[in-house]
């Protein structure tokens, strides 16, 4: 037993030795990975504010600290077609199975809003710079229409864990977190987002840093929202990231909240449509463009 154990240990330190690349070369990587950033938008029909490198100022950190740990990853910034958020059972031309939902964990971050549609049911919606093969004057992507992710869609998909850099994309109000991401959950364990507007600031960029580091032993989402949140982000608003998390019961996506890592995410089961959603975040955060949490 004690030989056992000394070699166990000493396996481990031998990985420790080896870099990031040699590790995958042998068959030690974690998973896939991606982050896909849009910050241009130069089409005359997607209009809005170019980011300057605010977005990847934020995240390469976290980029870099998760390929550290053996992920394998997909880096794409700008020039993001809708095809690879997209799911096919919902738009002829979705591609989602061959970008966005081969990885079990993924960041998409640019311009995010919301609308309502003719029956006074708001969405939250996601900004690209290119437009909709069905819509050529559009490019935005609803997820509640456009996307399905995880084990269970329609296609081959895997996604586990969504992280999500936009503005508005996850706002409590009106229903919209509600509305816009249950129907995405056709697998997928938990989303990560902000209500309201978010900041780019150095506490925003040094905490996804640590959600990186920390997110391998200790619960993604509970990490989003404690290491992201922040009182004064911007003009006396604050940061206010919040995780939406499925189950068939609360106490099931409770316990998923408090203990999904990067590292055992693929010992949590897949659920399609779950019965049951948890949100968490902090009291009293009071962002820019919604209402006090």
């Amino acid at each position: 037993m004690t030989k056992h154990f000394f070699f166990f240990l000493l396996s481990i330190l031998s990985i420790a030795l080896l870099n990031s690349n040699e590790a995958r070369c042998q068959g030690l990587s974690r998973g896939p990975f991606a982050a896909y950033i849009n910050e241009e938008y130069n089409n005359e029909y997607c209009e809005a504010e170019d980011l300057n490198g605010e977005l990847t100022y934020i995240v390469d950190l976290w980029y870099q600290e998760m390929e550290i740990n053996l992920f394998e990853g997909d880096y794409v910034l700008n020039y993001i077609r809708p095809k690879r958020y997209v799911d096919l059972s919902l738009r002829n031309w979705g591609r989602d199975y061959e970008y966005l939902d081969t990885n079990n964990i993924a960041l998409i971050a640019g311009h995010g809003g919301y609308g309502c549609d003719s029956n006074n049911v708001y969405y939250a919606y996601h900004k690209l710079d290119r437009t909709r093969p069905d819509y050529p004057t559009n490019c935005t992507i609803w997820p509640s229409v456009d996307m399905e992710l995880g084990n269970l869609s329609d296609d081959v998909g895997g996604i586990e864990i969504l992280h999500v850099l936009s503005c508005n994309m996850m706002t409590v109000d009106n229903g919209i977190i509600h509305n816009t991401w249950q129907p995405v959950f056709r697998g997928i364990h938990q989303v990560n987002g902000f209500h309201g507007v978010v900041a780019v600031t150095g506490t925003l960029r040094n905490g996804l840093h640590r959600i990186a580091i920390y997110g391998l032993d200790n619960a993604v989402g509970e990490r989003w929202v404690d290491e992201l949140y922040e009182e004064n982000a911007n003009n006396g608003m604050d940061n206010c990231p919040i995780t939406y998390v499925g189950g068939n019961t609360t106490a099931g996506a409770t316990y998923r909240l408090q203990h999904e890592t990067y590292s055992n995410r693929n010992t949590f089961s897949d659920l399609i449509q779950p019965w049951m959603y948890v949100y968490y975040y902090i009291e009293g955060c009071d962002p820019e463009n919604g209402s006090e949490l």
